[in-house]
């Protein structure tokens, strides 16, 4: 159940959130359960003083970076370029390892593994990073237009994450010959125990 709280700026949205927060813990609710996100005040300061982060401007970076390429293929190695040659940044690739397992671990982000159809396995190196909520890239991002493409995957990732799948994107070789001929077509492989699903969503079937 999805419950949204609306009203005038200053009404008082915040205040009975927070007391919701507060009763939710009095009940017994493990407060690592509870994701309080002020989308008005990026930084994330309890995360960051949490985990007791020295280069706050470079996490922000690498979270920036990671939001605005949501659904894109993306590795280590990836964002290590970006920040060296396009920041000039100099940062050593475990610390980039660390603030993406903190942002995940604070489930802003989720990651998925790519998997090869040919060799029948899990890619190494490069994942795709979903948000755990898209209001996270549109309240950075206001201007852009929609891309269906990756909104589309996010919410069918974040779907089967929620029901316990655990689920692989196919390759970005395979997806980008797929999307040439089919556009907006998105495939996942998804495992349940011994089952195989193969799922295929459209923007349109119609079209099809």
């Amino acid at each position: 159940m999805i419950k949204v709280i609306s009203g005038i700026r200053r009404c008082g949205k915040s205040f009975f959130l927070k007391s919701i927060i507060g009763e939710l813990l009095k009940n017994g609710i493990n407060e690592k359960d509870i994701i309080y996100i002020e989308l008005d005040k990026k930084g994330y300061k309890d995360i960051k003083t949490s985990n007791k982060i020295k280069d706050k401007a470079l996490f922000e970076r690498i979270d920036k970076f990671v939001i605005n390429n949501f659904g894109a293929v993306i590795s280590i190695k990836n964002i290590y370029n970006y920040l060296k040659d396009e920041v000039k940044v100099n940062v050593d690739r475990r610390t980039i390892k660390r603030y993406l397992d903190i942002l995940e671990k604070a489930k802003i982000i989720y990651s998925c593994d790519l998997f090869d159809i040919k060799s029948k396995s899990v890619l190494k190196g490069e994942k795709k990073y979903y948000l755990a909520d898209l209001s996270i890239y549109y309240s950075q991002n206001t201007d852009n237009r929609i891309n269906y493409g990756p909104i589309l995957e996010n919410v069918m990732y974040s779907y089967l994450k929620s029901k316990n799948l655990y689920s692989l994107m196919y390759s970005y070789c395979t997806a980008y010959f797929i999307n040439y001929y089919l556009k907006n077509l998105l495939i996942f492989l998804f495992f349940y125990f011994i089952f195989k699903l193969y799922i295929r969503v459209f923007e349109f079937i119609a079209r099809y």
